[in-house]
């Protein structure tokens, strides 16, 4: 399971590159608590692809860029090195 601290860096780095998303966190949260305790490159993408439509309403920016930060950010926050 994916913890906290986890999703706050992510958005943080989401605020910096497309806008708050702070107050639609819980959608994000409730795609992440899917992931296995190891995930993959493939459970990531599959996670964000699948993440709730209402969690982009927060950018101005394509949903596609959003989608794609997003998961370069989580597959560089939790796949082990």
């Amino acid at each position: 399971m994916v913890n906290i601290d986890i999703v706050i860096k992510a958005l943080r780095i989401l605020k910096y590159e497309c806008g708050n998303f702070y107050e639609v966190r819980s959608y994000l949260d409730k795609a992440l608590s899917r992931l296995p305790l190891n995930p993959t490159e493939k459970d990531i993408r599959r996670v964000i692809e699948n993440l709730d439509d209402r969690f982009y309403a927060a950018s101005k920016e394509d949903k596609q860029i959003v989608k794609e930060i997003l998961t370069v950010c989580l597959i560089d926050l939790l796949i082990k090195k």
